[in-house]
């Protein structure tokens, strides 16, 4: 199953849809974790060091990587379970809504030339 159809099924049917699923408990590092996502490895490496920052800053936020399981030498590891469950509890596709068109006008409407008017 890939990264997006086990996000899918905790979603259906909460975590313990991966109780049975044993190999998820394999630790993999940034490159392992970009490849099981579908992310670049930059990305990945990137999304750990914003959400290091922000839990040094005592911040939280459901848009966090989830925190290493392991540190090998300094370099993160997270169980393809944690990677599972942390993308699950992010928002879905389309949340927070955006930036409005025109807000000094007071309206959301797109300019007729845009590509979504």
């Amino acid at each position: 199953m890939s990264c997006d159809e086990l996000v899918a099924l905790v979603r259906e049917k909460g975590p313990k849809a991966l109780n049975r699923l044993k190999w998820l408990d394999e630790l993999v590092d940034v490159e392992g974790a970009a490849a099981f996502t579908g992310l670049k490895p930059l990305a990945v490496r990137s999304y750990h060091s914003q959400a290091q920052v922000r839990r040094g800053k005592g911040q939280t936020s459901r848009w966090m990587w989830p925190e290493p399981d392991r540190l090998f030498g300094g370099r993160p590891a997270w169980t393809l379970r944690s990677i599972v469950l942390g993308r699950a509890s992010m928002p879905g596709r389309g949340a927070g809504g955006g930036r409005p068109w025109h807000k000094e006008r007071g309206d959301a409407t797109p300019p007729a030339d845009s590509p979504a008017g």
